[in-house]
Order: C-alpha cells, then structure tokens, then sequence
C-alpha cells in the first residue's frame, strides 16, 4: 500500500486553508487543488510498504511521537517550489513550530532508515500543500502577501494509506500515535 506520515491538522486550520485557497483559485488554471478533507504537513512519504514492514512502520511511528510533546503550529505565508515564478507545488509555510517539525523529521528520518527506508536527498520544508499544476508552469508572485492565519495543536503522528482514483486521492488512516500532552497549551 502506498504510505505517507503526517501531522494532521484540525478543523479551524482547515477552514482557514480551505478559504484562502478559494481566493486564488479562479485565478490559477491547470491546477489540482487539495481536497479540504485531505490537507495535512507531510513529514516523509514512504511509497509502497507491505506485510511486516507496515508493522515495523508503525512501531517507528510510536517510538517517534512518544518522545515529543503537543506543540503549537502556525499558519505562514504563501509559497511554492521550485519557485513562485515557475510554481509546479502551491503551499502555505509553517511560521511557528518548525523547529519541532525539523527534529520529528530527524527523528523520523534515522528510525525509518534504519528499517531500509531512503533518506530524502532534499532538504524539508515544513508545509501545507494546498495545490499541484497539472499544466505548465504558473506564477504566483500576485498571492505572496496571503497568510493562512491559523494556530493549532500538533497532537501526533499518523501513517496514512494513499489510495489513487480518478477523482483524486483518498486517505485512510492505519495509525497515529500520540505525543505527550503538557498542560501549558
């Protein structure tokens, strides 16, 4: 099955997300826009994982998120890879709780790796995308002053099932586990 681990996001960071998508949209062609139901900050996409791997996966995850505590992200500005000129992904960054982001990922990283996984050759960027361009390239200069102005809490980890349709994907959760709560949120 095809897996990814993410942190999702709740229900006001997706509305926050989801409207601000909607100022852009009609101005943008030729791009596959994230479903609200589907919008989340990947930490490492795993591709194909079967049989005992998935198992050895989920461990990893528990090991992982039980070494870290419920933190804060906030919503950032607009942006896009490579470039906003020549945008082929749409995403609005992590402001605030990046630094724990970057340590999860390390944490991830050399976990998974461990079990055989391909570290990523580049370098991550903590964001929520929120479109791929299907056609062309587009340039999104014009939108650099939007900000998802969100905060919520990080509460996990979660392996998640991608199922590819015509309609776009859908995803299943396998697992989350759960970081420590500490009650100064």
């Amino acid at each position: 099955m095809r897996t990814f681990v993410a942190i999702e996001l709740d229900k006001h960071a997706k509305d926050v997300i989801f409207n601000m998508q909607s100022k852009i949209k009609d101005n943008l062609f030729g791009v596959k826009w994230v479903e609200y139901e589907n919008l989340h900050i990947t930490l490492k996409f795993l591709g194909d994982v079967n049989g005992q791997r998935i198992e050895d996966v989920k461990e990893a995850i528990l090991k992982v998120s039980s070494q870290f505590d419920y933190f804060k992200i906030k919503g950032g500005s607009i942006g896009a890879f490579p470039t906003p000129e020549r945008a082929r992904v749409i995403f609005f960054n992590i402001e605030d709780g990046k630094d724990v982001l970057y340590r999860i990922f390390e944490n991830l990283e050399h976990r998974l790796s461990i079990l055989g996984f391909e570290r990523d050759k580049r370098s991550y960027h903590p964001h929520i995308t929120i479109g791929r361009v299907k056609r062309g390239v587009q340039d999104i200069k014009k939108f650099l002053y939007l900000k998802a102005d969100f905060t919520t809490n990080a509460t996990g980890l979660t392996l998640f099932k991608s199922t590819l349709t015509p309609n776009g994907p859908k995803y299943t959760k396998i697992i989350t586990g759960a970081f420590k709560w500490k009650k100064t949120l």
